[in-house]
């Protein structure tokens, strides 16, 4: 920003200004269960899931297992069948 205000002070024109973030970028890996995501974030995660609730297609206990299980495959974080 320093070089902008300097530019404008000695008569340039600011037409565009871009910002630009630079951050590592980390994954979630199933097969190890290894976190990309804090602790704090993955329970975080969980806690919500489980208060939306059974998506409308589950309607047996047979399908809130399957769903149950679904989710844990596909996030790696197990939720509780008495909490959703």
């Amino acid at each position: 920003m320093n070089e902008s205000r300097k530019a404008i002070q000695i008569g340039y024109v600011l037409v565009n200004l871009f910002e630009f973030w630079e951050y590592e970028i980390t994954c979630f890996d199933l097969g190890t269960n290894s976190v990309g995501l804090s602790h704090s974030m993955l329970m975080f995660l969980k806690f919500k899931q489980e208060s939306s609730g059974y998506a409308s297609s589950v309607q047996s206990e047979d399908d809130k297992d399957k769903y149950i299980e679904n989710y844990r495959r596909a996030e790696g974080i197990a939720l509780e069948n008495e909490l959703i």
